[in-house]
């Protein structure tokens, strides 16, 4: 079996190297720099002014039939000012991954220790036409415990496995008769600073070894873990998730006043080898306490706005500069029924659970980032969003478009809601956008008033895990917009339901206090006149213009009365058809045995009503 394997594998290898494109004879591989088309799945972090980007699966114009890994490390520096409309080449610098990394899809790039990044997990690139077998690229399978560690510093590489793990039933089994060993890939990644930990929440388990390619003998199954990666302890451990399936997800994670939480939500919520397949619905979310290693569950009521259920988007997650909420920005992948590809941004802003969709335009049109399906996506700056690579889709799903010379890098400024063509290093602190204080009350620096979803939190637990410490009000004026392009006003809206009544009752006692200054200064300004009318005319010439800083500013509220929602529109969870061609992750076709993780029995216990998983569903 091994033999036929390795026999197919290198036939393949000998047409791709005779492959005509064009009637012309070509190489095997494509060159990667004037033949790219586009990079999907990858990972980025943001560390020491630098974004950094790696891994993922590309395509290359001319060859149709050619997949590959990304073989380049890419870095861009964001400690100056550029217009990402400039020569890709000028800022976007490309180092050649050395032979015996690995090239993952789906990773990590998590700060585990000082200047380095950790890739942890992920869907091995062997790729069948890549490169030759006898490259460590293919033929060097790494266990599920591997790290593959890149100091920032130095720009070495460094691959070891970690020092211990718990529940890791994949490392226990070993390898297969043909050699094969289970790994785990899954878009659904965070990691937790202040916890110095990361988490990789369910997907997908595979088989890998050096002679299977993409298309065959993979045998892809739902994994149903949480794993959990202690920098301080070097260890990874497994805990059992409580819903069924998992991927192609959005996890993230936020601070409230007592825990760290991460937030699931979105993506495929079948088995992978179910047909048809479910997107699970935009209004249902999973909640993590790490402080309790517990699952909670909240679902929005059936009237509250919602995106079209969604898959392989991106998030980025900000705080509102004074801590009394988080907005958690979406953009791309592929939304409704058929998960067309989409180019619009919404966010999710929490405690309150309301999804707002943003203008999403852009102050420069060749700057849109347009549609997109598994971009990487990246904070950058103080306020701005890296969105690079993914599938460019010009309309439906069969329209790819390719990022000519490597053209894939686009900005938005969170503060606005809009793509820019410009990074501003000297751009002001990230504050909430307009349509979303428009929703949940407050000012772009905070002091949200909507706290809590319409009609509350039916669960006690989930309640209590949405407490926020509000920091101290920041010294710049609650009411201004620092550098961003929105020019609307920005002045103090309240949420749809609150209560102004002390608001009220202090505009009436500063009005009579303002009456009272004024007829003093009127009085002040009589006696100054009647003794100075002898006095030249020019010592009067009017009052001088008050400070700056005293002034009143003219603030115009949006047009209609207050915050007023769309119509309520209801998104059950929808049906995706079955895909007629073999794809990457999310779409592949590949269905066939699951395998299930073990935990310990201490970790067996959810909150929220969510019924225990059984031991005899567990391998």
């Amino acid at each position: 079996m091994i033999l036929v394997r390795q026999a197919t594998t290198l036939i393949l290898l000998v047409v791709g190297a005779t492959t005509v494109v064009n009637g012309q004879n070509t190489q095997y591989a494509p060159d990667e720099v004037t033949d790219f088309c586009f990079v999907s799945g990858s990972a980025a972090a943001f560390a020491n002014n630098k974004a950094y980007i790696y891994g993922g699966w590309s395509k290359f114009t001319g060859f149709t039939n050619y997949t590959g890994p990304n073989n380049y490390l890419r870095t861009i520096d964001f400690s100056k000012s550029f217009l990402t409309s400039s020569d890709v080449s000028t800022y976007v610098s490309r180092s050649q991954l050395p032979d015996n990394i690995p090239r993952n899809t789906y990773t990590t790039l998590w700060p585990f220790a000082k200047d380095k990044l950790g890739i942890f997990f992920g869907f091995h690139e062997s790729s069948r036409a890549a490169v030759a077998l006898k490259s460590p690229t293919v033929t060097t399978i790494r266990p599920v415990d591997a790290r593959v560690a890149y100091d920032t510093q130095s720009n070495q590489w460094s691959v070891d496995t970690v020092k211990s793990t718990s529940g890791l039933a994949m490392l226990a089994a070993g390898k297969d008769k043909d050699g094969a060993i289970l790994k785990v890939g899954s878009k659904m990644s965070a990691w937790i600073p202040s916890l110095n930990r990361g988490y990789y929440l369910a997907g997908l388990t595979y088989k890998d070894a050096p002679t299977l390619p993409w298309d065959g003998g993979r045998d892809m199954g739902d994994h149903h873990g949480l794993l959990i990666y202690d920098a301080n302890q070097d260890s990874i451990r497994n805990e059992t998730q409580p819903f069924a399936n998992g991927r192609e997800g959005g996890l993230i994670h936020i601070t409230t006043a007592t825990d760290q939480l991460l937030l699931f939500f979105g993506g495929f919520s079948e088995a992978q080898r179910a047909s048809p397949q479910r997107v699970r619905s935009m209004r249902e979310f999973w909640i993590y306490s790490t402080k309790q290693s517990k699952w909670f569950s909240y679902i929005s009521p059936d009237t509250a706005v919602v995106p079209d259920p969604r898959a392989n988007f991106c998030t980025v997650v900000k705080e509102a500069p004074d801590g009394s909420s988080w907005q958690v920005f979406i953009y791309g992948g592929g939304s409704g029924q058929e998960l067309f590809p989409t180019d619009t941004v919404w966010v999710l802003s929490i405690p309150s659970f309301d999804w707002i969709k943003l203008p999403g335009n852009a102050t420069d049109s060749t700057r849109t980032a347009g549609k997109r399906w598994d971009p990487a996506c990246v904070n950058v700056g103080k306020r701005y969003m890296l969105s690079w690579g993914g599938r460019h889709y010009a309309g439906a799903k069969d329209d790819l478009s390719c990022d000519l010379n490597g053209n894939n890098v686009f900005l938005m400024d969170l503060t606005s809601g809009m793509w820019v063509d410009k990074f501003d290093v000297d751009a002001g602190e990230y504050q909430v956008p307009q349509p979303v204080v428009a929703a949940i009350g407050g000012t772009v620096n905070g002091s949200a008033t909507k706290m809590q979803p319409d009609g509350g939190f039916d669960d006690p637990a989930v309640k209590a895990l949405m407490q926020f410490n509000v920091k101290k009000s920041p010294t710049s004026s609650p009411d201004s917009v620092s550098g961003g392009s929105n020019t609307n006003s920005t002045s103090a809206i309240p949420a749809p339901t609150s209560n102004n009544t002390v608001a009220i009752a202090g505009g009436v006692v500063g009005g009579i206090a303002g009456l009272a200054i004024i007829a003093g200064l009127l009085w002040f300004y009589l006696r100054r006149k009647k003794a100075a009318i002898n006095k030249p005319d020019n010592e009067f010439q009017g009052y001088a213009e008050a400070p700056g800083d005293l002034r009143y500013a003219k603030y115009e509220l949006p047009q209609g009365e207050g915050h007023v929602y769309p119509p309520p529109v209801y998104h059950p969870v929808t049906e995706v058809p079955e895909h007629t061609e073999n794809e990457r992750p999310g779409e592949l076709q590949i269905w066939n045995e699951r395998y299930e993780m073990p935990v310990d029995s201490d970790q067996d216990h959810y909150a929220g009503g969510i019924a225990e998983i059984e031991g005899t569903n567990r391998r």
